[in-house]
């Protein structure tokens, strides 16, 4: 039985057993051109139950991207691949993530291509563009800019709020560069945890240097000049040669046609090529046998002692569920 698209999608997002929904190649003499449309969001793992799932409907999860990017480059039914990159919504970590996979995708010999509507118009764009380097070419939209701002660090005291109040904050510290209890503790930076706070954000930055330099085959200084001066308009990014083309997205999914030589590839989300979810559920499911595994086991967030109570401050991971899946594995 074939499940509508809405709920095939919403069962897709249920922490089911791995390789439940892998994705099953393309059909016989199908073309299709994959996009990886970030406009949605990013997931790093998959929601712990059916409510988060609805919430999360569209949002693609990191590590399905990641595998799939690989997969469509030995699918034959797969011949490009184009990516949708705003300017926020990512980590550097993500970014490294997935340009890893869609490097392995440019190593087939498929063609890619990144457009963004704008790169942090009113703010940093750097860790998009960062991911938009990977892709073969980069479109930029017209009247839009490139903020390649570079990276900062701050810090929250609130030490002078509870002087004010008359209020006196007992943390115990282990370690200099143990910065948590500094929030409450001290009014400004302490040397050790300015100097962490500033080596995370000089390594970014020049992580950043060095592979939009490598990408895009410019001296590490002239990437540094243009975040210097950044904001850049698409004109200035284009004779800079940070950029191949400006135009709209529908002129660089004709771009993507024409080298392509097709009229009408068929467009299809990374993380939904060729599904067939639940109609191979059976042949799927876990086999019972001795042959080797990897288990993969995901902890979002801090870990606390026990069990994991929600709290406003996001996701948080239970000492004895985490020791518990360990061991299970």
């Amino acid at each position: 039985m074939k499940l509508p698209f809405a709920l095939d999608d919403l069962l897709s997002r249920l922490p089911l057993p791995e390789g439940l929904t892998d994705k099953m190649p393309g059909g016989p003499g199908e073309k299709v051109v994959l996009e990886l449309d970030l406009g949605r969001g990013l997931a790093e793992a998959a929601p712990t139950n059916p409510l988060e799932a609805i919430r999360a409907l569209r949002t693609p999860l990191l590590r399905t991207l990641v595998e799939h990017l690989r997969k469509a480059a030995k699918d034959d039914s797969v011949v490009g691949l184009i990516g949708i990159i705003h300017g926020d919504g990512l980590t550097l970590a993500q970014s490294d993530e997935l340009r890893a996979a869609v490097r392995d995708f440019r190593r087939s010999g498929k063609p890619s291509l990144a457009f963004s509507p704008g790169f942090g118009e009113l703010g940093d764009g750097s860790v998009g563009y960062h991911l938009a380097t990977a892709f073969e070419r980069v479109w930029l939209q017209p009247a839009s800019g490139l903020g390649l701002l570079g990276f900062t660090g701050s810090g929250v005291f609130l030490r002078g709020t509870f002087d004010k109040l008359g209020l006196e904050p007992q943390f115990g510290q282990r370690y200099e560069y143990k910065s948590a209890a500094d929030t409450f503790m001290r009014r400004e930076f302490s040397d050790p945890h300015r100097e962490m706070t500033t080596r995370l954000v000089e390594s970014a930055t020049e992580q950043l240097i060095a592979d939009v330099a490598a990408d895009r085959s410019l001296d590490a200084s002239a990437v540094q000049d243009a975040i210097a001066v950044s904001p850049l308009t698409p004109d200035e990014a284009l004779e800079r040669g940070l950029i191949d083309n400006i135009g709209y997205r529908d002129e660089a999914y004709a771009e993507m046609r024409s080298r392509l030589r097709l009229e009408e590839p068929t467009l299809r989300y990374v993380e939904r090529h060729g599904v067939s979810r639940f109609n191979a559920v059976m042949e799927q499911l876990p086999k019972p046998g001795n042959k080797p595994r990897v288990a993969i086991i995901e902890a979002i967030g801090g870990i606390q002692v026990g069990h994991a109570a929600p709290g406003p401050g996001g996701r948080v991971v239970g000492s004895d569920a985490l020791g518990a899946a360990l061991r299970a594995a």
